[in-house]
Parts: structure tokens; sequence; C-alpha cells
């Protein structure tokens, strides 16, 4: 819950940025400056910047990450699942024949970094957003005819692909090392224990 003197402050906070903005001649556009409001019992305070009511959102992108008010990223999901079936859809009208080394090739250089893209940072997700990333996976490995007619796991085995949620698995182990050793500007112990990261890690693992 945010509290009257925390929204105060935060309010100050605005009016300082605001002041700062106008004497370096960098104003903000007020119009696109909106407000997101996180948790059940967030009282969703009101706040302006040079008398202009802020908007109020329930999602919003940034750095090419859509972030929601719930934090169960859906609506990103959605998202990326949507531009990966248009390149995929690209693809398929490109080519009108693909082997095995082609469609990995143009598979991991276009499409999969579409759906793996930050993925640690909405690796977290409902069985319902997981099908929906792995469902565009499973439809591009369709687009050689030689092996479509064979089920998705043996379609994977033969082009030696993990699935979707193996890979943001190994993505998130990833992440957690180079926390651990300094390699990303994060301090270890501000952002998790030890112990209660090497039990998800074993979670991970299982």
């Amino acid at each position: 819950m945010i509290l009257l003197h925390d929204a105060q402050v935060l309010q100050e906070d605005l009016e300082k940025a605001c002041d700062w903005s106008d004497k370096w001649q960098l104003p903000f556009n007020e119009g696109k400056c909106k407000v997101m409001h996180f948790g059940m019992k967030n009282n969703k305070h009101l706040y302006a910047m040079r008398g202009f009511l802020l908007n109020e959102v329930d999602h919003e992108k940034d750095l090419g990450v859509t972030i929601d008010s719930k934090l169960v990223f859906n609506v990103h999901v959605a998202d990326v699942a949507m531009r990966a079936n248009r390149k995929l859809g690209m693809v398929y009208r490109a080519f009108k024949f693909l082997n095995m080394d082609g469609f990995l090739r143009l598979y991991k250089a276009i499409i999969r970094p579409t759906l793996e893209y930050c993925n640690v940072v909405f690796n977290s997700l409902h069985c319902k957003e997981e099908d929906l990333l792995e469902k565009v996976q499973e439809r591009a490995t369709k687009l050689i005819f030689s092996i479509r007619h064979l089920p998705y796991s043996e379609r994977l085995k033969i082009l030696n692909l993990p699935t979707l949620a193996y890979r943001r698995q190994r993505a998130h182990l990833i992440q957690i090392f180079k926390i651990l050793h300094g390699v990303d500007s994060i301090s270890a112990d501000s952002f998790f224990s030890v112990m209660k990261m090497l039990e998800h890690v074993v979670i991970l693992l299982n």
C-alpha cells in the first residue's frame, strides 16, 4: 500500500524533475507521461506534472517489454507471439522449399530471438502463456515438409532444438550466474539470498 506521505514525496519528485527539465530546456511531454499502479491494495493516488493530470494505464511498453500492472505479462506474451507469427508467415511466403539446415538458420536468426527477447524478465508464466509461445515454435517446425507429419517432440529431436520452456530456464540460470560473479552490476545480496537462490536453482533443474 502506498501511504499518503509516499505519494506526496513522489509528487514532489515529479515537480523537481519538471524544474530540472525547464532549467536545461529539455521539457517533458506531459501527454506521453503515464502512471501505472501496482498492488491490489494500492490507493491509486493521482499525480500531475505542471498541473497536467497524468493518465493511468494498465500496461506500457518499455525497451521492448510490455509491463502490466499485475506483472503477469499476458499482454507482452500475446504481442511477442503475434510478432513472431508474422515473421514466420514472411518466411513461409518467401521460401517455397526449406531443408533442415536452411530452416534452422532462418529460425534461429529471425524468429527465435523475437520469442526469447528479455525472457528472463517474463520467465514466470502461466501455462496459457507458455503454450502460446511454444505453439509458434511448433508451427515453425512444420515448415519442413519431410518431417511435418511427425509429432512435435520428434521434430525437435531431429532438428536438435530444445523447447522454449527449457531455453527460458537456461537463460534464468545464466542470469543468476552473471549476478553471482559480478558480470552484471547488480548486488547479489540485495537481489536475493543465496539459500533461496539455491532452492530456486534446484527447482529449475528438476
